[in-house]
């Protein structure tokens, strides 16, 4: 199968713009070496021995701190540095990680227990739920609901129960997050299968699924075949349901995927499953993701978390990424990309060119064929209007 180029420019996020030096992944910078180093929940001799050694040298603690923010990396990296720094780190810079380190740690607290408020409802009105990342994935994979980041509680239900669902979220004071799009049902449901709703005080927000991956990323994993291999586990003192770590590990790389792996905190999601889970299925793994066509999706996430994290592969994937040479360029990307300053004149079609090369079946290519094709049309009708009209927001909204 032929492959789509990468263009040169190809950006995957706003980050910051700093000096770089040569490291053994390619150019970079110590605060991104040490923010690498230290994004674990343990730290074997070899990384001790970087983290120490990366804090004898000049370090920007303002571009770490901000880094961390936006990567959503801040509990493993104030953990790590309280435990190693000594006086290596400012104090001042100590407690501005302590501050919003004890801060996400109440915050997941509260969506934690909330999280089980929901559970429970659902459970007595027979509807079958199993939440994924968020609070569950901070216990069972990190071993800690302080030690991750997360802004929502993401849970899989059974399309027949979406409705209900909601129904019943709205009784206890949620609300769409997007009121007007609730005019717009089902059609817009149909397409994203997602219902996003905030609480009253707007401080938590719930996402009921009915699909772990809505277009433009097709992945026909349904829910309901999620059910049979669930387990429980503890959270706050309640027992949930999880998703098995094979399941866990697919829909999180489709999802990091999904999302242009643009965080560094999903990818660290990947190297801590594998630490926790170094025994996984990984014969039916393969030859699910090869079934449902997310073979290349699985593979950049294990390759991403093996070069950035230094996370252990079985061998019988340790190779496969490398000889997939579309997998291992878009890794490459990623990496050379994940800390750059965005370039504001990039291409609107360069994330349909991920997707396209993300895929391995051209009918999973076909919904990103189709966004690339109306905007190389909307492109050409743009360059044929006067300059007074092609510049006027009245018209980009029109043909947004």
């Amino acid at each position: 199968m032929s492959v789509t180029p990468i263009p040169t420019n190809f950006n995957m996020r706003k980050s910051l713009s700093h000096p770089i030096a040569q490291t053994p992944f390619g150019k970079s910078r110590p605060e991104i070496e040490l923010m690498l180093a230290c994004v674990s929940t343990h730290l074997d001799a070899g990384r001790t021995d970087r983290i120490n050694a990366l804090l004898q040298g000049e370090i920007d603690w303002a571009y770490v701190f901000r880094a961390a923010l936006d990567h959503r990396v801040i509990p493993l990296l104030y953990r790590n540095l309280h435990t190693l720094g000594g006086d290596a780190v400012p104090q001042s810079i100590l407690k501005q990680f302590q501050s919003h380190f004890y801060a996400n740690a109440a915050h997941n607290l509260l969506l934690a227990q909330e999280l089980i408020k929901i559970l429970r409802l659902f459970e007595g009105h027979n509807i079958i739920a199993i939440p994924y990342k968020g609070p569950v994935l901070a216990t069972s994979v990190y071993g800690d609901l302080a030690l991750r980041q997360f802004g929502d509680l993401d849970i899989l239900i059974q399309k027949r129960d979406a409705l209900n669902a909601k129904k019943l979220l709205s009784s206890q004071g949620y609300r769409l997050w997007h009121p007007r799009l609730d005019g717009l049902l089902p059609a817009l449901y149909r397409i994203r299968k997602v219902y996003e709703l905030q609480s009253a005080d707007r401080q938590i927000l719930v996402e009921l699924h009915w699909s772990v991956a809505s277009w433009p990323v097709r992945f026909p994993l349904d829910p309901a075949q999620l059910w049979k291999g669930a387990e429980t586990v503890t959270l706050a003192g309640a027992s949930v349901r999880s998703l098995a770590p094979e399941d866990l590990l697919l829909i999180l790389c489709v999802h990091g995927s999904k999302h242009l792996w643009c965080r560094l905190g999903w990818i660290c999601d990947i190297a801590e499953l594998l630490r926790t889970f170094p025994g996984l299925a990984w014969e039916a793994l393969l030859a699910r993701a090869e079934r449902l066509g997310g073979t290349r999706m699985l593979f950049l996430g294990l390759l991403l978390a093996h070069e950035l994290l230094g996370a252990e592969l079985n061998d019988l994937v340790k190779r496969r990424p490398r000889e997939d040479g579309v997998v291992a360029q878009l890794a490459a990307r990623i990496r050379a990309q994940l800390y750059s300053e965005a370039n504001e004149s990039s291409s609107a079609v360069d994330w349909p060119v991920f997707y396209l090369n993300l895929r391995e079946r051209r009918r999973d290519q076909a919904p990103c064929a189709v966004f690339l094709t109306y905007r190389a049309i909307r492109a050409g009708i743009a360059r044929l209007l006067p300059p007074s009209i092609n510049s006027g927001s009245k018209f980009r909204k029109n043909v947004a």
